[in-house]
């Protein structure tokens, strides 16, 4: 379904306005219906009656599941919580300005090692775009770069970091 959504607009321009939670005090929206997250947890819960997965079997599952979310649920909250605080007390910008009037265009070389920088620095994929993913298409921003190329190289280069 995700795919068929992303591939004809028609389709999913509808689905968005249907299941949609928004919490406007915090800026949060989710339009269940077009998020990849909601799919899975159907078919999960479509898997257990399908199957009749014991309920004992699915509470022991869920117990696992959780004690090994928690930890990176935590980190990965900070690591976003980092990144929002640089973007609304205007530390990214500023840094992204400094970054482009000091190396322009070249700062496409250095993009994939501030990613690897991230990368290695969080262990985390996610993390490292938590935390550099703004500053990077920033900088593309005002430098004239790709930002999509510059979000690609910080993308790439913190994943393999985490190798």
């Amino acid at each position: 379904m995700c795919i068929i959504e992303r591939l004809i607009p028609q389709i999913s321009t509808p689905l968005n306005r249907f299941l949609y939670i928004r919490i406007s005090k915090y800026n949060f929206e989710l339009p269940l219906l077009y998020s990849p997250g909601f799919w899975l947890f159907l078919t999960t819960i479509i898997t257990i009656f399908i199957f009749k997965i014991p309920k004992i079997k699915v509470w022991e599952s869920l117990k696992r599941t959780t004690k090994q979310w928690t930890p990176f649920l935590f980190s990965t909250t900070c690591f976003v919580a980092v990144a929002q605080l640089m973007v609304y007390t205007n530390m990214t910008n500023t840094i992204a300005h400094f970054i482009s009037l000091t190396f322009g265009r070249y700062f496409i070389i250095l993009s994939p090692i501030l990613g690897g920088i991230g990368g290695f620095l969080t262990a985390s994929n996610t993390g490292a775009n938590a935390m550099f993913i703004n500053l990077q298409t920033q900088i593309g921003q005002s430098t004239g770069l790709s930002p999509s190329l510059l979000a690609y190289s910080q993308n790439v280069s913190a994943s393999h970091a985490t190798m």
